[in-house]
């Protein structure tokens, strides 16, 4: 009977078919069958997404619009101009939504000084916090959170030896850096090439028996690789960042004459040619973008030279965080 939906398959597929049994044919019923429902299955779990974030992404509400197919989806938006680009870290008075702020690091001067937001939503309490610290300068930082109570894994795979110190049981230093990779790598050190050992952010939680834990501050000094990190975190490994509360680093940009849009969807300016955007630009800007679709608002920036932004990014809780519900991305403008 299946003679009848031969015809629209291609010759080869026909010719397989014309030549199974019927317990071949009932095996591979099931299997096409089965495949089909964990896809779908997996399309609809993706697709859960709260209304509100939807309408504080897009600036419309689209089920009032009749567009209510859309929702469940995430849309960032375009990068049109480097104005909007930098327009994103301008945050005004009226736009400051932390109330708490506390220095960390600040016995050392400004620039190692770390912004860290105690309000009551983000739950950093002393002598129950973790803190994440990639990139050492001179422990400030490190040690004022020891000082706070929390624990402090702190990782440089590029610190000499003479910068090392003895660490109380709150301070744990781990001789690596972090990657989209784990494995060994090449830096600079001192002018000369080394190997270095690196690890996905992931990979290091599992190891350190920390990835059902909350990661209170993720503070990333990485000396621009952090698109690789960001990358790693939003693509490949974004339920992490269910576990992150607060984020700082430092963005550097690098503005280009080259019109190359990202891979992941941000576009150059087309027509009358008033701005280029660059292709750093344009892939931080996409990383900016899934950070907002993962629950993570801009709390406070500062510029820091002319091609480049000291950030803290804070995660807004989600009733649902419990569950393996991540929101669905959508690219189609």
């Amino acid at each position: 009977m299946h003679d009848m939906y031969i015809p629209i398959l291609p010759r080869y597929t026909r010719n397989m078919l014309r030549n199974m049994t019927k317990k071949q044919m009932v095996t591979l019923g099931i299997i096409a069958f089965c495949t089909a429902s964990i896809h779908l299955a997996s399309y609809f779990q993706l697709r859960k997404i709260s209304r509100p974030l939807l309408q504080d992404l897009t600036g419309i509400n689209l089920l009032q619009e009749g567009r209510g197919w859309m929702e469940g989806l995430c849309l960032p938006q375009k990068l049109t101009s480097e104005t909007q680009f930098f327009e994103y870290f301008n945050i005004s008075k009226e736009k400051q939504t932390c109330q708490n702020w506390r220095i960390f690091g600040e016995g050392d001067g400004k620039d190692h000084a770390k912004h860290v937001c105690l309000d009551d939503d983000y739950h950093i309490q002393p002598d129950s916090c973790l803190v994440l610290s990639y990139g050492i300068t001179n422990w400030s930082f490190e040690d004022d959170f020891d000082k706070f109570g929390c624990t402090v894994f702190a990782l440089d795979p590029l610190l000499p030896l003479e910068k090392q110190q003895e660490f109380n049981d709150n301070i744990n230093f781990l001789d690596m850096g972090l990657a989209s990779f784990s494995g060994r790598s090449v830096a600079k050190m001192q002018g000369k090439k080394v190997f270095i050992s690196v690890t996905r952010l992931e990979n290091l939680l599992a190891d350190l028996k920390l990835d059902e834990m909350a990661v209170d501050y993720l503070k990333l000094d990485v000396a621009g690789t952090e698109e690789d990190i960001l990358q790693d975190l939003l693509l490949t490994s974004p339920q992490v960042l269910r576990h992150v509360k607060q984020i700082s680093m430092t963005l550097l940009h690098h503005p280009s004459t080259v019109e190359v849009p990202s891979a992941l969807g941000s576009q150059p300016v087309g027509g009358g040619g008033e701005e280029q955007l660059s292709l750093e630009y344009g892939a931080l800007w996409t990383y900016i973008q899934l950070l907002h679709c993962n629950y993570f608002r801009l709390l406070w920036s500062r510029q820091v030279g002319p091609s480049a932004h000291e950030v803290v990014w804070g995660r807004i809780p989600q009733p649902d965080d419990e569950e393996d519900n991540m929101p669905s991305i959508s690219w189609d403008y």
